[in-house]
């Protein structure tokens, strides 16, 4: 095994922990739908975690042909994305579905909606990278959409009104699949 594979054994551990919440978290809201006040909102914002942690596994296949040395700031800042990204997927949905009376809103207004500050920071560290690590041009579409998808949970965050936070959360859901499209590679 070359550098690139163990450094992805870990990512890949990290990463794989992090869908298993996702999925579970969602499995767990499938099975207490009887008792459960359902939201589609952090079901949403979950959904999005999800996306994001697939493209980033499918990603990270590129930065093989990117990276031919390794340092260990390279390999902190994977790390650092895959745990932003991990940390997100934990707090979005509530653990226990009941938790909060089993009001899906009023679980994610306590906890679930720290889950939007992983994932702006997620993006910011990502913009960090892939200008200062792995030098890509400056001004693309690809940090234009990276800042959107900063600023969007923080705006969600901000906003009070329901209206303007499925406003805010359908926009984040379009420019997510977006980006997710532009910046995956489409094959290996």
């Amino acid at each position: 095994m070359d550098s690139f594979q163990w450094i992805t054994v870990t990512v890949s551990i990290v990463l794989g922990l992090g869908i298993t919440g996702t999925l579970s978290g969602m499995v767990a809201l499938f099975r207490a739908r009887g008792t459960v006040r359902f939201d589609w909102i952090p079901v949403t914002w979950a959904g999005c975690i999800f996306l994001w942690q697939l493209q980033y596994w499918w990603a990270v296949i590129e930065l093989s042909g990117l990276v031919h040395t390794w340092t260990i700031l390279e390999f902190a800042v994977l790390l650092l994305l895959v745990v932003l990204l991990y940390v997100a997927s934990a707090l979005v949905l509530p653990a226990q579905p009941t938790d909060r009376d089993g009001d899906m809103a009023a679980s994610f207004e306590h906890d679930g909606r720290w889950a939007l500050i992983f994932i702006s920071a997620y993006f910011a560290v990502a913009l960090f990278a892939n200008c200062y690590l792995w030098k890509s041009r400056a001004f693309t579409y690809a940090q234009v959409l990276d800042a959107a998808l900063i600023a969007l949970p923080l705006l969600y965050l901000r906003t009070k009104p329901r209206r303007g936070r499925v406003f805010v959360t359908l926009l984040y859901v379009a420019v997510s699949l977006v980006a997710a499209w532009l910046n995956s590679p489409k094959a290996y």
